[in-house]
Order: C-alpha cells, then sequence, then structure tokens
C-alpha cells in the first residue's frame, strides 16, 4: 500500500473522532484503496521560483518577473509573498518562445 496521504490522515482522524462508527474496516480498507488510486490518476505539476525559472531559461529573475506582469508567463500566488510558476507553463512558454521567428537587427550606418 502506499505511504500515507491526507486522505489516509483524514479517515484515521474521522474514526478517531468518533464520526463513522458503524463503519467496518473492510470498508474503510477499500475506501483507502479507491481514493489512493484516485489521487495517483491526477499528476500534481511542480512549482518553481522565479529565481529557479530564471535559471532554467538563462536569464534573471527581473526579467521572469516582467514576462508574468506582462501575462505571457503564467504565475500563481502562493501566500502574500510568493509567486511560483508550474512547470507545465514554463515548458509551454519555451515552446512558444522556439515557435517565434528571430530578428536580427543590421547596423547600416556603420558601413559606408
Amino acid at each position: 500500500m502506499p505511504t500515507p496521504s491526507i486522505t489516509v490522515l483524514s479517515a484515521v482522524n474521522v474514526l478517531q473522532c468518533g464520526g463513522h462508527k458503524d463503519i467496518t474496516a473492510a470498508e474503510l480498507t477499500k475506501w483507502l484503496e479507491s481514493r489512493t488510486k484516485h489521487e495517483q490518476k491526477e499528476p500534481v505539476d511542480k512549482l518553481i521560483s522565479m529565481k529557479e525559472a530564471a535559471t532554467r531559461l538563462g536569464t534573471c529573475k527581473r526579467t521572469v518577473r516582467n514576462w508574468i506582469a506582462s501575462g505571457k508567463l503564467p504565475a500563481r500566488k502562493q501566500g502574500t509573498r510568493y509567486v511560483r510558476i508550474l512547470e507545465k507553463d514554463l515548458a509551454d512558454f519555451v515552446a512558444n518562445l522556439e515557435a517565434r521567428p528571430v530578428t536580427v537587427a543590421t547596423d547600416t550606418q556603420g558601413e559606408g
């Protein structure tokens, strides 16, 4: 059986507090197995910091902050202070950057 999760601990708390006195051990086991299978089907995407995103992109934290402010890079506020980026959103952002054509400015005034 997988390591105890919040669901398992919640079930134990319900039983300890006397919430469901008529549940049997077999019913509890069946319920826990169905919950753990359900939890395993939903992958949780890792949240990374702006600093980590900047490191992965080879840029500075300020640039990442500007992309977030402009709406180009989705981010989530975690608490009152920390901004986090889903790895999937960062991967999508990089794919979008790679799909854009690159234009190079040339200096025509210096030639003469």
